[in-house]
């Protein structure tokens, strides 16, 4: 099959889509309201996570919005500014937890071992697509403190900071939240010996998440977010799987590339959710992560002895 192309955008970041099939219906008033944890459908141990950990749930408008359209299985875009938890995280953990406790088998987890093995078949749920290198993931650090009371739960990475083997071996040994660099996930889907059970592995995807979506939209980080589409979110005609949920998450707004990116990630008439305009700061990471892929490959070369 052909790459079908992601609609709206080139390899020089020029917006070619005219479509408007954005429904704003979710964009956020500008009020100072908080949304109480006790009001939101999460799971008891989840919860206890939260109030453990304020910094991962503000109870902003922005992130009420956010947890009522991602738990009712919509499509997202939300514009948010960086150096904050990411919004889009509570509902997509709680996502998780809710279709593994559906699981018939996950009743019957009573030994570490047996754990481990339900671990290593299970398929993969979420995909978190990121920017950033090991040390600055913040959803990879905020996900497994979410999860820090779900023992048979587990948060893998496939970035820059890690070792082939490494990514290779976690993603084997089971995780249910991924959190990826295009780059080094293509790698990894493409070079690896075990190609085939890490495709397995992704091939039922429940949501997937484009963060910072701003900076994999520059011309560089393109192809590899053409290619993650194309392989993992469309079937064979080439058409979005109807059971994948996406969100896209931006600091900037949603024009130019940022909605050829949204358009053909998300359904037609997805939600577009914003926060309150007020002064805040960008991330002020200096890495360049064409360079970092250099480097990685240069280190570690092919993956899986190939």
């Amino acid at each position: 099959m052909e790459d079908a192309p992601l609609h709206g955008i080139t390899g020089d970041g020029v917006d070619k889509d005219s479509r408007q099939g954005v429904v704003a219906r979710g964009t956020v008033a500008k009020t100072r309201s908080v949304t109480p944890m006790e009001h939101l459908p999460v799971h008891p141990d989840l919860l206890r996570s939260v109030l453990e950990r304020p910094e991962l749930y503000g109870g902003t408008p922005l992130e009420k919005e956010a947890f009522h359209h991602i738990s009712s299985g919509n499509d997202v875009f939300i514009r948010q500014h960086a150096n904050i938890c990411p919004t889009y995280l509570l509902p997509i953990i709680q996502k998780v937890i809710s279709s593994q406790e559906k699981r018939p088998a996950s009743t019957f987890v009573q030994t570490a071992a047996f754990a481990r093995h339900i671990a290593k078949i299970r398929s993969i749920s979420v995909l978190i697509l990121t920017p950033w290198n090991l040390d600055k993931a913040q959803s990879f650090y905020a996900a497994k403190k979410l999860l820090s009371k779900f023992p048979s739960l587990r948060v893998g990475t496939a970035l820059f900071g890690r070792s082939p083997a490494a990514i290779e071996l976690g993603i084997l040994n089971g995780c249910d939240v991924l959190v990826a660099n295009p780059d080094i996930l293509i790698q990894i889907i493409d070079e690896s010996a075990q190609s085939v059970e890490i495709r397995r592995k992704l091939a039922r995807l429940q949501a997937v998440v484009v963060e910072d979506a701003d900076i994999l939209v520059r011309p560089r980080s393109i192809p590899g977010l053409q290619y993650i589409i194309n392989e993992l979110i469309r079937n064979e005609h080439g058409e979005k799987r109807s059971r994948i949920q996406g969100v896209v998450v931006s600091a900037t707004a949603l024009d130019g590339p940022i909605k050829g990116l949204a358009d053909t990630l998300l359904s037609p008439r997805y939600e577009c959710l914003e926060a309150p305009r007020k002064t805040q700061t960008k991330y002020s990471h200096s890495n360049d992560n064409k360079h970092e892929l250099r480097r990685w490959q240069k280190n570690h070369g092919k993956v899986g002895g190939r």
